[in-house]
């Protein structure tokens, strides 16, 4: 609600977007608040009749949409009164471009004390109140959610997100990695504020419904995004603020969902195959420098090069296959250790000022790995 609350803040004209919410079977209050809110602007509401997972709820919310521009918005985010001009603006400078928030859209508000939170996240929430003198001891036993923000508070748009903002932010380095697109552009396509043509989404056939639980259904919407060619656009400024909540109960489905990824696009691209080995959402920076020295290999002039990188794009291919195959196989554990710290060791190479034997110490690297894992395969269990 305080998310449907922040809309009316707009800049935007009202009467120029529609918001469309996707109650995908659920099992709480939401049907009711929905019906109860009066919204200044268009308001779509679709109730499924059993939950589908975010990837068909948000299939199903685009097919309802009549504009030519989609907006994917979490519906735990706050948008500032510049969200949607911002948006317009992009779209105006980058046509036919995916255009996302992130990395500027992680930032986090603590809108809400609930009693599921940790004892450690309490603690945080209780230092910025007592700093703000909205502290009360008796919200560290609360056995139901404490509201801190109303949508009132939203609507006249009082000071009250700075003084319950978390305080920390994604470190800039890995900030400054997403934002690079030389390598992987589709990592930018978190559906927390994520915008596009609807064209362009249609031309992608939108979300895989098969990805029925949260995790990998917009990188690989994404993926195929970039596959059509399609250019990927940060914005450079924050237009708005994640709420903090409890994290999901439920079943972590990043494993099966990354397995679903490899069934459907396969093991031999080296963007989706070192998901097995440095996953993008642990190191970044490993992640992408590796797919630099890849490309770097492969356009070599000595064939040595051109050689090694063919024989380390096999290596992680195959370890793919073994995760997808069993995650947690021995082997699939010895390969994704063995060359993820290899992808260390390279990665630091590469970041060396020197440049005289940067390459070549890489080389090295890969070279010693690949034969180590050689001499294992034909006797391993």
């Amino acid at each position: 609600m305080l998310t449907l609350a922040s809309f009316e803040t707009q800049c935007y004209p009202r009467d120029k977007f529609e918001i469309i919410v996707v109650n995908d079977g659920s099992t709480d209050d939401t049907q009711e608040r929905l019906m109860q809110y009066e919204a200044p602007y268009r308001l779509v509401t679709i109730t499924t009749n059993q939950k589908n997972g975010r990837a068909a709820a948000r299939n199903i919310g685009v097919a309802a949409a009549r504009s030519p521009y989609v907006i994917f918005c979490d519906c735990d985010f706050l948008v500032t009164p510049q969200f949607l001009t911002v948006h317009s603006q992009y779209h105006k400078k980058s046509p036919n471009s995916v255009i996302s928030a992130a990395p500027q859209c992680w930032k986090s508000v603590y809108t809400h004390l609930y009693p599921d939170f940790s004892d450690q996240e309490k603690d945080t929430i209780r230092q910025l109140l007592n700093s703000c003198g909205l502290w009360d001891d008796p919200y560290w036993d609360a056995n139901t959610s404490v509201e801190m923000v109303t949508p009132d508070d939203i609507r006249q748009n009082t000071d009250i997100l700075e003084k319950i903002a978390a305080p920390w932010d994604v470190a800039d380095r890995i900030k400054r990695e997403y934002l690079k697109t030389d390598v992987a552009p589709w990592l930018l396509s978190a559906t927390r504020c994520l915008s596009m043509p609807k064209k362009l989404f249609h031309k992608a056939n939108g979300f895989d419904p098969h990805f029925d639980q949260y995790d990998l259904e917009d990188w690989e919407l994404g993926y195929r995004l970039h596959k059509h060619g399609y250019r990927f656009v940060s914005i450079d400024k924050v237009i708005g603020y994640r709420q903090e909540h409890p994290a999901s109960s439920g079943v972590d489905a990043n494993l099966e969902h990354l397995r679903k990824v490899y069934r459907l696009h396969g093991f031999h691209d080296p963007e989706l195959s070192l998901f097995a080995v440095c996953p993008p959402w642990e190191k970044i920076n490993t992640y992408k420098n590796m797919l630099r020295i890849l490309n770097k290999f492969s356009r070599y002039k000595r064939p040595s090069y051109q050689r090694m990188a063919k024989s380390m794009k096999q290596l992680f291919a195959h370890t793919a296959a073994e995760f997808n195959s069993n995650p947690h196989s021995p082997w699939y554990h010895y390969l994704s250790r063995t060359l993820g710290s290899a992808c260390i060791e390279a990665e630091k190479f590469l970041l060396q000022k020197s440049t005289k034997y940067r390459y070549r110490g890489i080389l090295v690297i890969m070279r010693k790995t690949y034969q180590n894992i050689q001499s294992l395969a034909p006797n391993r269990d």
